[in-house]
């Protein structure tokens, strides 16, 4: 073997231990190599998605259900919720009974009048010492049932009499009422002596109210003459004065006035209040329309404790 072949030999059998070498020696580069084992992977397949189970679908053949525009929603008013009196007392599913006729009560007459000593010239509706709707309440903490007062006592109206039964009602609520100052001609807080000066008493809806009866006598075989009659509300006097200045004043409220007696007291308002209607112990003068009557009793304009045993509950 020659010398030339010999080295060829050689150099074959160093490569062979080496690896392969680039031009001028050098070994082939990164990239080189990744090359070439992508194309000897060309031969190895890729896994494939199992593209034979197939993918879960929506229902599109049932029909979403749909609100039917052509049905009105459901009336809260039919049935008739419990506690209105009638139809129209229903709003919106409450109960507000100033809606409602007053239903009359049967045998319930008012012929008598009695000329009062000095007619009113200032429309009662709109004065603060007769009607009781012109003073805001407010519900207060203190004893729901009657109390002890000291004091001296009288024949004063009993408020039990209001009731068919006579009975001493359950107070759910008891109130103050807003305090008018005649200076400046508003209303200053609320009246704070006696602390209760306005008593809510629990009643059946419908219940027949009746006429607090006294001693006093205003003529005709009456006991007291009507200052105001208003849908809801009923203010009674017993003197004959045309004002809450002396004497005994009871306001009523949560009642719906008997038509007849409505209408009486109307006439004889629109008359120039030459007469009122005039009423007897006892005499019916209207109805109950919520679950709670709210009562009020004043003596020469002062606003009294109506919650007193020994005033307005004798022998209770």
């Amino acid at each position: 073997m020659g010398l030339r072949a010999g080295l060829t030999l050689a150099t074959a059998l160093l490569v062979g231990c080496q690896g392969s070498v680039g031009p001028g020696g050098d070994p082939p580069d990164a990239a080189a190599q990744d090359g070439a084992a992508a194309r000897l992977d060309k031969g190895k397949p890729k896994p494939k998605l199992d593209k034979g189970k197939p993918k879960p679908k929506l229902d599109k053949g049932k029909p979403k259900p749909k609100l039917d525009k052509g049905k009105p929603p459901p009336d809260p008013c039919k049935p008739l919720p419990k506690g209105c009196l009638c139809g129209q007392a229903c709003v919106k599913g409450a109960c507000d009974n100033t809606r409602c006729p007053c239903k009359p009560i049967p045998g319930a007459s008012y012929g008598a009048t009695l000329p009062p000593s000095n007619p009113s010239k200032v429309d009662p509706k709109k004065h603060v010492d007769v009607n009781l709707l012109m003073r805001k309440r407010k519900a207060v903490g203190h004893t729901k049932g009657l109390v002890k007062i000291n004091g001296p006592t009288g024949q004063p109206p009993q408020l039990y009499s209001l009731f068919v039964n006579n009975r001493v009602p359950a107070f759910p609520n008891v109130y103050q009422v807003q305090n008018w100052d005649w200076g400046c001609k508003c209303f200053k807080g609320y009246i704070g002596s006696p602390e209760v000066t306005l008593a809510g008493m629990a009643t059946k809806l419908d219940e027949v109210i009746r006429t607090p009866k006294s001693s006093y006598h205003v003529g005709g075989g009456n006991t007291a003459i009507v200052l105001l009659a208003t849908k809801n509300t009923i203010t009674l006097k017993y003197t004959t004065e045309d004002d809450v200045v002396k004497g005994y004043t009871v306001h009523i409220s949560g009642i719906c006035v008997e038509p007849k007696l409505q209408k009486l007291y109307d006439q004889c308002h629109k008359g120039g209040r030459k007469k009122l209607p005039a009423l007897k112990n006892t005499q019916p003068l209207g109805r109950a329309i919520f679950g709670e009557i709210q009562v009020a009793i004043r003596d020469t304009g002062a606003w009294m404790d109506p919650r007193s045993r020994k005033d307005w509950w004798q022998g209770k």
